[in-house]
Order: C-alpha cells, then structure tokens, then sequence
C-alpha cells in the first residue's frame, strides 16, 4: 500500500528519511550544496511529496515526487524524483504502488509519471510495469 505523508509526519521523519532520500537524488541536483535543505523545504511546503510504499505492515520503498510543467510546452507531469529501496517488494505491490501514484497524477492533471534512473533493477522493474524506457539523460559538467 502507498501512503502520501503529510508534511508534519516528513518532518517529524526527516532524521530517517533525509539519509535514504540523499542516496537517490537526481543527478541535476549535484552541484547544490544546500539541496537537502532544499528538498526539505519543498516537502515541507508541499511542492514535494513524500511516500511510502509498505509490504507486509512496514515501509519498503521511499518514494519523493513533484509535479513538473515543461516551460515551452506546458506539458504537465508527475516526476518521481527520488526513489530508494529499503526492503524487497512483489510485484504486485509495485503494480498498486504505481496504480496510486498514477491516480494522484491524473487527478493532478498530468499526462504521465515521469523518472531518471541509473539503476538496472529499477528499469527492469520499471519496465515490467509498463514504462517505456526511451531516452538517455546526459550531463555537462561545468566546473
């Protein structure tokens, strides 16, 4: 089961979550030394949302997600923009996990649920739910 958190109960978490949240932040993130605050704050205010996704009565996946509008197209999506495995799932929870978020998306008035991913086992997973998996993500560094 997906549980949305409110942003007292990330708060009252953040101790536990921001260690599991900073091992899977997206990689434009990398060059912002406050980006834990950051994320912090966007939960806190709302514009981030945080999940948890339970098997057998214990969290098992974090989830962290925004919504995104592309400013040249007006494209709306939900952006799964971290996402961190504590505990092995079935497949079926994965189904209902992805069944819920794509609700609160559509509801959102997104026409997809969007994610950038490195992790082979989470493509797969991906994959076997659905997602096609089309594009490369590709990063300059600057400095």
């Amino acid at each position: 089961m997906l549980v949305k958190l409110l942003p007292g109960q990330v708060g009252e978490l953040w101790d536990i979550l921001k260690g599991l949240i900073a091992t899977s932040l997206p990689p434009t993130t990398y060059n912002s030394a406050r980006r834990l605050n950051k994320v912090l704050e966007a939960l806190l205010c709302g514009k981030l949302v945080c999940w948890l996704l339970h098997a057998g009565g214990k969290p098992a996946v974090v989830i962290v997600t925004g919504l995104v509008e592309d400013d040249y197209t007006e494209a709306r999506n939900m952006l799964i923009f971290s996402l961190n495995i504590i505990d092995r799932l079935s497949k079926e929870d994965w189904k209902q996990g992805m069944a819920t978020l794509k609700e609160h998306a559509r509801l959102a008035g997104c026409g997809a649920v969007i994610f950038y991913s490195s992790n082979k086992a989470i493509i797969k997973r991906a994959r076997e739910l659905g997602a096609r998996i089309e594009s490369a993500f590709g990063l300059f560094d600057i400095n």
